[in-house]
């Protein structure tokens, strides 16, 4: 009960600084009880909704046929080994849940926001049944968004532990409080920027790779080098590129000499600036 007392002010503060809370209720909590009472009492019926199966991601398009023979042979040896496995025990596969949903009330004494509740049965394959119950104080359209919205709970905290430990988030450099916040600020705008780019492209698969992981993932690995000639362009292999100027004829080879040595050169020397006054 004190816990509840507790958990009500801070979602009290919350409710009036704009901000919704969900949670999930502990069982012998008064607001849990009430709830199951409120809803045998005025016989409200309960609802199903079926677990769908996880679909494979879309194949990106365009892909070259090398490519997607690769793939098709890599998803014949991944099925393969699925079967070779031993599938999940039932007792940790949900078919489906059954769910009622209980509009925001304040009927209860220490609440001083509406709060809505869902009560949450899961049907599992071998039978078991696993009562649970969420409250919000936010009223959803639709009462199974709410339970959707609780699904995202494990996909935060792992961005959460994502940016704690692999975002160098306190490798501070001053003492300074402004300098410390303004590192904070700056790695999690990185961090939302990358999180947003990923859901652009379509890799949202790289969600939970360390930050190493997830670079390696994005920037292209190979060096390429462009060459251009008359508004058109190549791009070729170091090796490549190498086997081409070694065969080449001695009068281009010299003039290709030339003008490497020239670059080289303008690299080296400071650029020509016009004088300014100081």
């Amino acid at each position: 009960m004190a816990q509840w007392v507790l958990a009500d002010k801070t979602t009290t503060r919350l409710k009036r600084a704009g901000v919704d809370s969900l949670f999930p209720l502990k069982k012998g909590m008064d607001l849990w009880e009430d709830a199951k009472v409120l809803a045998e009492s005025e016989g409200m019926e309960w609802k199903r909704h079926v677990i769908p199966k996880p679909k494979p991601p879309a194949p990106p398009p365009n892909r070259p046929e090398a490519v997607l023979l690769r793939e098709e042979t890599r998803q014949k040896t991944l099925k393969r080994k699925k079967e070779m496995n031993d599938p999940p025990p039932p007792k940790h596969t949900i078919e489906h849940i059954e769910y009622l949903w209980i509009g925001p009330s304040k009927v209860w004494e220490t609440c001083d926001v509406p709060v809505c509740v869902l009560l949450i049965k899961n049907h599992y394959a071998d039978g078991r049944i696993l009562d649970w119950a969420l409250a919000s104080t936010r009223e959803f359209k639709d009462p199974l968004n709410m339970w959707k919205s609780y699904l995202m709970r494990t996909a935060v905290e792992e961005n959460h532990r994502q940016e704690k430990c692999f975002w160098d988030m306190t490798g501070f450099r001053s003492t300074s409080f402004s300098l410390v916040v303004n590192r904070i600020v700056f790695v999690e705008l990185a961090y939302s920027l990358i999180q947003i780019f990923l859901r652009k492209i379509g890799r949202n698969e790289l969600n939970g790779k360390t930050r190493q992981r997830l670079l390696d993932a994005l920037l292209p690995q190979n060096s390429k080098i462009i060459l251009y000639y008359k508004h058109r362009f190549g791009l070729f292999e170091r090796y490549e590129y190498q086997e081409h100027l070694l065969t080449l004829r001695e009068g281009a080879r010299r003039k290709v000499l030339g003008k490497t040595r020239q670059l080289r050169r303008a690299q080296l020397q400071p650029p020509d600036l016009p004088w300014r006054l100081q």
